[in-house]
């Protein structure tokens, strides 16, 4: 087995108290038991699972360019090496077809790519697009033997009259120990009013009686129609995710949670077509300025066996929405976590679920237990109820205008989590998309939660489940703390450190992987200190497992977020070019998070950074000097640079080089002249055919000749 990873980042929203270069040590608890008298029949299953897995990728005739300049120029550049343009995707990113080709192909084309770099100085990346079949994140249970005593107790009902025939049935927000509150918001008149949530995924039936479907925010990606409606008989994944969220309160079947939102639904997944890095970049951010929440009951396999990285594009499109959706606000991005717990699978395997630009959201059994299908996962930031079995599933809108009580899975968690943060919205339409994350934090809760939930306390005192991460949803507390809710900080961040991740058992793919990890158990703790990787492996097979780089990014804020963001130029405010940092000591403006900062002792500011006194752009003097593992800095003028050593060699290579260079001049004069010279000397003995020109003229003697 080999398992080769090249990058490796560990995002975690602290407080810097100080900004500094990042380090601390953290000790990651084990990762959860395993059975090991079973290891040779594992090994050998493992064996004939890898010889009889045959993944051939499926190639698209679309190319997706990374390209710094216009849409015209990209265009041109396309045209110029036989792509026919599309459209734009996201930003500098644009969609090109290759023409005479198959629309799908076992066989990628051959892109000649430092080539196109080198005629084309804008390009930056050009790729063929993989086809990829995400998969609906539902369960069809099957009953089992375990049986558990913690089962649920009902509370007791309040004011509002529902007629929703199913309510009875609704066990996941109606009644259900420990709550999530939802009914109670409700009481207070937080119905999901003035909020759009988009579901993403194979349509929704939209002449569903119980939906409030929009037809003019919603579209279907699969075929570029208007009409997101489902196509395949097997379809009716988005009408069951959309009944969750948002189903009417009227006599229809159920009531959704935030049952006064507007549903867009974009129509994503198809069976048949499949979808491209682009496609999918384009769903999510369809409608940006009148989407608020987008729901994603979807993603790669669960196998336990792929590793599923965003691409770039996709990357691109996430950091878009949440950077310009809702009039800058940001887009609420709720993705469900996985169904890989029966495969030993980790949601961090996931990009789309473990990105720090969307809320990963667990499934919680009846029982408040994970659910056996729920995935063990340091990113994932709360859990809401889910179907399990031997327990209730969870009752919603069916396609063809049908009620059905089969739904389970992260797929119905995620929807469910995504009405309550409707609620929220509707509390308070001013939030930020990391006011949620924040709001979850803040409000999320562990209590009565099952003791398999592995709940653990971090070191800013904050409890934090391997499962559900802060806790089952409260949308209660969320819609109470919403109103006076203080923005919080702009965020920052510090890099080059490592982290712990383990393998999956059914890891064996020798193919390099380059991979981003996500963990929030480190909320609210202090960054500073060292910091340690460890690579364990968990089966001693004979495998290699080769570590080829690493990185590790922190994300966090100045001062403490729940106090609101400071005032532009104050420390841990904003700044730019015309807003300055002032009043207090070492003021700097950090570089590219426009946020100010103030380094630590044995700190100083080079280039708006903050850098270690002796060490590599560092301060220094004769009580500081410079200092590194192979010796190769000298302090510059105040400031630890590489050393002169270094410089005499550039310098002795330069003069080297003008040597070179002025011999080749004269050589190449000296055999000109000589040309020259002996042009002329057979040209004495020709008779001329012209005449010979004006005495006056030959006043001038070529300098050549003389």
């Amino acid at each position: 087995m080999r398992i080769l990873a090249t990058v490796v980042i560990l995002v975690v929203p602290l407080i810097f108290t100080n900004w500094v270069e990042c380090g601390r040590e953290h000790v990651v608890p084990e990762a959860r038991g395993r059975e090991k008298g079973d290891q040779e029949a594992r090994a050998m299953e493992k064996d004939a699972r890898r010889a009889r897995s045959s993944r051939p990728k499926v190639y698209s005739r679309t190319v997706v360019l990374h390209y710094e300049g216009t849409v015209e120029d990209v265009a041109e550049v396309g045209d110029s090496i036989g792509l026919q343009f599309i459209r734009p995707v996201i930003k500098h990113y644009y969609e090109f077809k290759i023409p005479n080709i198959p629309d799908q192909s076992s066989t990628p084309i051959e892109i000649d790519i430092k080539e196109l770099k080198r005629k084309h100085k804008k390009l930056i990346s050009i790729e063929q697009e993989e086809v990829r079949f995400m998969q609906k994140r539902s369960k069809v249970n099957r009953k089992r033997t375990e049986s558990n005593d913690n089962r649920s107790r009902v509370r007791n009902k309040r004011s509002i009259t529902i007629n929703d025939p199913e309510w009875s049935n609704q066990w996941n927000f109606n009644g259900q120990t420990p709550s999530m509150y939802v009914y109670e918001s409700w009481d207070k008149g937080y119905t999901g009013n003035d909020v759009t949530i988009a579901i993403v995924d194979d349509g929704i039936d939209t002449s569903h009686s119980d939906l409030s479907y929009d037809a003019s925010l919603s579209y279907d990606y699969a075929y570029d129609v208007m009409d997101p409606a489902h196509v395949d008989a097997s379809d009716g994944h988005g009408t069951n995710c959309a009944g969750v969220a948002a189903a009417l309160k009227n006599s229809v079947c159920v009531i959704g949670v935030a049952y006064n939102a507007k549903i867009a639904a974009v129509r994503l997944l198809d069976s048949y077509i499949g979808a491209t890095s682009s496609t999918e970049a384009l769903a999510l951010t369809h409608k940006l300025d009148y989407v608020d929440i987008y729901s994603n009951s979807w993603g790669p396999s669960d196998d336990g066996e792929d590793i599923s990285p965003l691409s770039d594009v996709l990357e691109e499109a996430l950091k878009t929405g949440v950077t310009d959706g809702r009039s800058g606000k940001g887009a609420i991005y709720v993705w469900a976590s996985g169904n890989g717990g029966e495969n030993e699978d980790d949601c961090n395997a996931d990009g789309y679920a473990s990105s720090i630009y969307t809320i990963g959201i667990n499934a919680v059994s009846q029982t408040g237990a994970p659910t056996y299908y729920a995935e063990w996962c340091t990113s994932a930031m709360a859990g809401t109820y889910s179907g399990d079995d031997p327990y209730p599933d969870i009752y919603t809108t069916g396609p063809n205008d049908d009620c059905v009580s089969d739904f389970s899975g992260t797929s119905a968690a995620c929807p469910l989590a995504a009405g309550i943060f409707a609620l929220t919205l509707e509390a308070n339409p001013d939030l930020t998309w990391r006011d949620m994350h924040h709001l979850i934090v803040e409000t999320a809760n562990n209590t009565g939660l099952h003791s398999n939930a592995s709940v653990y306390t971090n070191a800013a005192g904050k409890e934090v489940s391997y499962y559900f991460g802060f806790g089952l949803l409260d949308a209660e507390a969320m819609v109470d703390a919403a109103p006076s809710w203080l923005t919080v900080p702009d965020v920052l961040s510090c890099y080059e450190f490592s982290t712990n991740t383990g393998a999956r058992y059914w890891d064996y793919a020798e193919e390099e992987t380059n991979h981003q990890f996500m963990t929030v158990h480190l909320w609210g703790e202090d960054p500073v200190g060292d910091w340690t990787l460890a690579l364990n492996a968990t089966y001693n097979a004979g495998w290699n497992m080769k570590l080829y780089s690493w990185q590790l990014t922190v994300y966090g804020t100045v001062t403490d977020p729940t106090a609101g963001a400071p005032s532009a130029g104050s420390l841990g405010g904003a700044c730019n070019g015309t807003v300055s940092c002032s009043g207090y000591s070492k003021a700097a403006c950090s570089n590219p998070d426009n946020v100010c900062v103030s380094c630590s002792t044995g700190y100083h500011i080079y280039s708006s950074y903050c850098y270690q006194d002796g060490r590599l752009n560092g301060y220094c003097d004769d009580s500081t000097p410079c200092r590194s593992f192979s010796g190769d800095l000298e302090c510059v003028e105040g400031r630890c640079g590489e050393t002169s050593e270094d410089d005499n060699t550039l310098l002795i290579v330069g003069i080297v080089l003008g040597v070179v260079a002025v011999v080749i001049i004269v050589v190449v004069i000296s055999i000109a002249v000589y040309m020259k010279v002996k042009a002329a000397k057979a040209s004495a003995s020709v008779a001329p055919e012209f005449s010979v020109p004006p005495a006056d003229t030959n006043a001038y003697t070529n300098p050549a000749y003389s």
